[in-house]
């Protein structure tokens, strides 16, 4: 799952920890931003008051989530050969969230 920083990329997180306890593990493609790094946004995201009841229902619901360093525009979205191999060999399903926040953007 990508670009989950957003408002339907938290809910969506929030929702499969939540609603499907089956799943294995999430992995998550984040990136670095404004000397954050990719923990410290993984912290911050799951602090978040969404996940709430999330941590009553599975308070190490967080073992389930494990965070990959990339950026979308980058090649191969800018994945260490290591991580590109977990999601090659590990994914199931991909979840596609990023878009542009840049609205005069051409239309090609």
């Amino acid at each position: 799952l990508n670009y989950l920083f957003r408002f339907i990329g938290k809910q969506l997180v929030e929702k499969l920890v939540r609603s499907c306890p089956d799943i294995e593990h999430i992995y998550l493609l984040i990136r670095p931003k404004r000397g954050q790094g990719v923990h410290d946004r993984l912290k911050e995201l799951i602090s978040s008051p969404l996940f709430n009841t999330v941590r009553e229902i599975n308070p190490n619901f967080e073992e389930k989530i494990s965070v990959l360093q990339g950026d979308i525009l980058d090649p191969n979205f800018g994945l260490s050969p290591t991580d590109e191999n977990i999601l090659l060999e590990q994914c199931q399903i991909v979840f596609h969230s990023a878009a542009t926040v840049r609205f005069q953007e051409p239309l090609r």
